[in-house]
């Protein structure tokens, strides 16, 4: 999988924002790989959205976490 058109597009937006990420959820990995995740090919279920919302949290408070659901594109 490559980066998106929007991804790449962001970065540099987000670059002169203050206290803005971007993060890529988009890549091959436990959410992605797991089709219980999702209700159809673009629908994601609530635990998923849960897991996402956690996800987001931990990416803004702790730069140095490594997570295997998404990459930080960009940010503080």
């Amino acid at each position: 999988m490559g980066r998106t058109a929007p991804v790449i597009a962001a970065a540099p937006i987000a670059a002169d924002m203050p206290n803005t990420l971007v993060i890529d959820f988009d890549i091959l990995g436990p959410i992605v790989n797991d089709r219980d995740m999702f209700w159809d090919p673009i629908h994601y279920r609530l635990m998923t959205a849960d897991r996402i919302m956690k996800d987001i949290i931990t990416a803004f408070h702790d730069r140095a976490h490594q997570s295997a659901d998404y990459t930080v594109i960009s940010g503080p």
